[in-house]
């Protein structure tokens, strides 16, 4: 099993990161965008699952707004 630790820092939160296909069907899943939520169920830190978070944006999630809120693309939503 992989964790997050072992990861190569140059990839760790970025789209070719393996846990972010994983993250983004959570994400999907649970109509959702949470760091901590995405943290608990990959099991890995904090700190990785907003980087993971941050990846999606303009692929499945807006840019965060004044409340810290994600909002989903119109693409995202007929996934």
């Amino acid at each position: 099993m992989m964790r997050g630790a072992d990861l190569d820092e140059s990839i760790k939160g970025s789209r070719q990161d393996p846990f972010y296909l994983e993250a983004r069907e959570l994400v999907l899943a649970m109509r959702r965008s949470s760091s901590s939520m995405v943290q608990r169920h990959l099991r890995i830190g904090y700190n990785h699952a907003a980087r993971l978070l941050e990846a999606m944006e303009g692929d499945i999630l807006g840019p965060m707004d004044g409340n810290g809120v994600r909002s989903f693309l119109a693409a995202a939503t007929t996934s």
